[in-house]
Order: C-alpha cells, then sequence, then structure tokens
C-alpha cells in the first residue's frame, strides 16, 4: 500500500459542470468558494495542502493522504479510484460519486429498499428514442397523475433543458425526443409532488446538517424529519458530502427528490467548509502512513 504523503489535496469541478437549481445565481463560483473556504480552515489548522483541476489528472503529483474532489469526470474518477485501491481516503468516494451524478443509477440505488419516514416520487427511467419509446413511456406512467418530470438519465442537470416538466401525456413524447435530439439515450420520468421545497446540505452523518425553505419559509417543524432523511440517503450512496432537493406535502408527507455529491452549500459556507475541514482532518489522521 502506498504511504501517501501528509497533505490534503484539493480537486476542483470539470468546467461546465455546475448543477441546473443554482446556476443561475452563480454555482461554478459558489463551487469555487467552497473549497476556497474549506482550504482557509485546513491552512488554520496547520495543515499541508495543493489543489488541481479536475481535467489534467497528470499534474496532480504524488497521491496524498486525503483527497477533497468535486471531479466528475471519467478521467478523474479513474484516477482517484487507483488512488483509493492504494489506501488513499478521497470524499466523496469514487463509487458514490458515479452514482449519484447518474440519475438512472442514483434513483436505481434509492429504490432497493423503502424508507422510514419519507418516500421517493414513483420514478422510472426509459429509452428517449426508438419507434416504441413514446408508448412505452406514457404505458409506464399511465396510473400517474399529471404534471411529470423529465430528466436526463445520465447525468445531473447541466442546464434547465435536462428538467422538464410535462403537462400532459401528449407532451411526454416530444420531452423524450428533445433528449434523444442531443444524444441523451436515457431518461429518468419522476412523478411530481406538490408542496413545500426545500433544500438541504449535510457533511457527514453528525458534522453538518443545514436546510433551507425555497420559498424562504422559516418555521417548518420539520427539522429531524429532514435530518433523518438525509443521514439515510447519504448512507445508502456513501455519500460524506451532499446536498439534495426534498418536497413536504401539504399532509405533512415528505419527499425526496434528489441527492447531489459535493453541492454548493449556498447560504451556509463558513459552517459547511469548517466541518469538510474537520472530516478531512480526521481521515488524514487515519491515513496510511499518519
Amino acid at each position: 500500500m502506498h504511504q501517501g504523503e501528509r497533505a490534503i489535496l484539493g480537486i476542483t469541478r470539470e468546467p461546465g459542470s455546475a448543477r441546473v437549481p443554482e446556476s443561475a445565481s452563480g454555482e461554478e463560483e459558489a463551487d469555487s468558494a467552497i473549497l476556497r473556504l474549506t482550504f482557509d480552515w485546513l491552512a488554520a489548522r496547520e495543515v499541508k495542502t495543493r489543489r488541481a483541476a479536475a481535467e489534467d489528472p497528470g499534474t496532480w503529483g504524488e497521491p496524498p493522504g486525503v483527497v477533497l474532489s468535486m471531479a466528475q469526470g471519467e478521467k478523474a474518477l479513474s484516477r482517484l479510484a487507483q488512488w483509493e485501491a492504494e489506501g488513499v481516503a478521497v470524499l466523496n468516494t469514487t463509487d458514490s460519486v458515479r452514482a449519484c451524478s447518474r440519475r438512472e443509477s442514483l434513483f436505481a440505488v434509492l429504490q432497493e429498499t423503502p424508507f422510514e419516514g419519507f418516500a421517493l416520487p414513483r420514478t422510472v427511467s426509459m429509452e428517449t428514442s426508438g419507434h416504441a419509446a413514446s408508448g412505452d413511456a406514457l404505458r409506464a406512467v399511465e396510473a400517474w397523475n399529471f404534471p411529470v418530470w423529465t430528466k436526463r438519465g445520465d447525468l445531473h442537470a447541466l442546464g434547465p433543458k435536462d428538467v422538464l416538466k410535462v403537462n400532459a401525456p401528449e407532451g411526454l413524447g416530444s420531452a423524450l425526443a428533445s433528449f434523444a435530439d442531443r444524444g441523451i439515450d436515457r431518461a429518468v420520468c419522476q412523478e411530481h409532488v406538490e408542496g413545500e421545497e426545500i433544500r438541504f446540505y449535510g457533511v457527514g452523518q453528525e458534522r453538518f446538517w443545514f436546510w433551507r425553505s425555497v420559498a424562504e419559509r422559516r418555521h417548518l417543524p420539520f427539522s429531524d424529519a429532514l435530518s433523518a432523511m438525509g443521514r439515510d440517503a447519504s448512507s445508502r450512496l456513501g455519500l460524506d458530502i451532499y446536498g439534495g432537493d426534498a418536497v413536504i406535502t401539504p399532509d405533512g408527507e415528505l419527499f425526496l427528490i434528489d441527492l447531489n455529491d459535493w453541492p454548493s452549500f449556498t447560504g451556509c459556507q463558513a459552517d459547511a467548509s469548517d466541518a469538510i475541514a474537520d472530516l478531512a482532518c480526521m481521515k488524514l489522521e487515519g491515513s496510511p502512513g499518519s
């Protein structure tokens, strides 16, 4: 096993891979900020650090003790997987990133076992092209009420065209065709859930938790349930640094809508970056050669 350098390496996300929900407010800048703030905390702890770009693994140097990686491209993930095999701690793990960044595999994992205290909207995967694609899709959702949401199945949403609201059955075929025209072979169709939209962020199982109402309501009585949901869902994917979206219905039911690796922690970056730095230091203490 490689005796990793007593350092923490930060790897930025590939250009153009910021997610759609907050991209209009500067998602790539927010990505940069959360990593920069984390490294400020590491400097305050007098930890040796270095940074590198995801798109050029050849410049990464020797394996460190710990990697904080936003990378999602296969070139970067392949190198990181090699390092993991040598004993390097990577946050998040390459397996969890691969599962989380591909919508189809994400929901496949989440649907394997029922959750307690919350649910997933009904979600099915489907082909986007071919003679029978539209008919197969309609049969798959025939028991649902419209609207429904169609999402690209290969990656998280990179732009507004990657998440489409379909208001009537006759619009489903054209939504799938729009993905096919862009070379996206698989889509995920998800039942619409009406209610209060929630965005949440977490680090580890207990280190940090934050949620906010998209509509900016301040006193929703669901904090404990939301925290339990985040811990349960993230543990199934093996995520240490995560965020996602949920909906609370008018009847108080909780639905997990989406889950992401390495969010930008909008609204809570100072506290989240401190928790990430703390987690990285703990991993560094347990790394080979420590």
